[in-house]
């Protein structure tokens, strides 16, 4: 009796992985994008400083997040850090962008490295890139999809 208690104890504490089932994991990174898409509607659909909350919102979101695997959360983090340097270089805050753009290639330098690319190779692309690559990339992924317009936020920015 004695074995049979210790066993069940040994088991209920040890032998239950706090892992979920692939399709609850798969679950769970669903509700997190949802969740994120929620807030990020605020940068596609707000005014300016909606948009930057939005974005920060987000970046908070994934940086702190447990759902996602390793190189997916830094490429999504190298995505919004470059929508944020967009952001911030439209509107001449130019010490944000810079601290967006040293963060956009942090991340991306990370995902690099897990997915085994040498760091010379990223680099060298780094260097190659301008502004106008940024914005080709970023108006690539914000044009809604429904419309095909970009963010509300620029309409702004033309007065």
């Amino acid at each position: 009796m004695v074995v049979f208690i210790y066993l069940l104890v040994f088991s209920l504490t040890y032998g239950c992985s706090d892992k979920q089932s692939p399709i609850a994991e798969s679950q769970r990174i669903k509700n997190f994008e949802l969740q994120c898409n929620v807030i990020f509607d605020g940068y596609l659909h707000g005014d300016l400083d909606q948009a930057r909350e939005s974005l920060n919102k987000v970046i908070h979101m994934r940086q702190t997040n447990s759902v996602t695997y390793a190189a997916g959360k830094a490429e999504s983090l190298g995505l919004e850090y470059a929508r944020l340097y967009v952001l911030e270089m439209r509107t001449h805050n130019i010490a944000a962008a810079e601290a967006a753009l040293i963060r956009y290639r942090y991340w991306i330098l990370t995902r690099d490295e897990l997915n085994g690319l040498s760091i010379d190779q990223t680099i060298d692309r780094f260097n190659k890139l301008t502004f106008d690559d940024f914005v080709l990339v970023v108006n690539k992924y914000d044009k809604d999809p429904n419309t095909g317009e970009l963010p509300r936020y620029l309409e702004s920015l033309k007065k």
